[in-house]
């Protein structure tokens, strides 16, 4: 994972931003937490999407305290501590470009995403957008690329580009 957010850095070193898995399909929106990644003039950490799945070992899966405080996130466990998977849609504040080599230094080839969410989330400085009753899917199956297909036949997905802009060519 480590290598392809290197194609963006000169893009966005210093800056605030979101990190979207083009596997990823979601209906849910960070809206609720753009203004506090827009205004705080100190770093305001990370935000992981998350929602309850039927089968949390097939992803990164949180843990949480008595409190029910994110306080960890397990890559992929035989025994899952919860059914709430994190998605791959991350909002990230400045200090991701460190946090990244500093992780890749570390773990090389073994780095994960989950690594450096970890981070964040022992820190206390990660938010748990839990998405509800929105869609989530990882379409790293076939079943799960035919119910995003699915969806968007049923109106569900809107498969309209969410970048487009008034004037850009159709």
């Amino acid at each position: 994972m480590g290598h392809s957010p290197q194609l963006a850095r000169p893009h966005t070193r210093g800056a605030r931003l979101l990190i979207y898995f083009s596997d990823n399909i979601t209906t849910a929106s960070f809206d609720a937490h753009l203004p506090r990644f827009k205004g705080e003039d100190g770093p305001p950490g990370c935000v992981l999407l998350g929602r309850k799945v039927e089968n949390p070992e097939s992803f990164g899966v949180g843990v949480f305290d008595e409190m029910k405080n994110l306080v960890d996130i397990i890559e992929k466990p035989e025994e899952p501590p919860s059914d709430i998977a994190i998605g791959g849609i991350y909002l990230y504040d400045e200090r991701f470009w460190g946090f990244l080599d500093d992780e890749m230094g570390r773990q090389g080839d073994a780095f994960t995403i989950s690594d450096l969410n970890r981070i964040y989330v022992r820190s206390g400085e990660a938010a748990l957008l839990d998405i509800g009753v929105e869609q989530w899917l990882d379409c790293g199956t076939p079943d799960a690329l035919l119910a995003a297909a699915e969806l968007a036949r049923d109106g569900v997905l809107d498969p309209t580009p969410c970048n487009m802009r008034e004037g850009d060519l159709d």
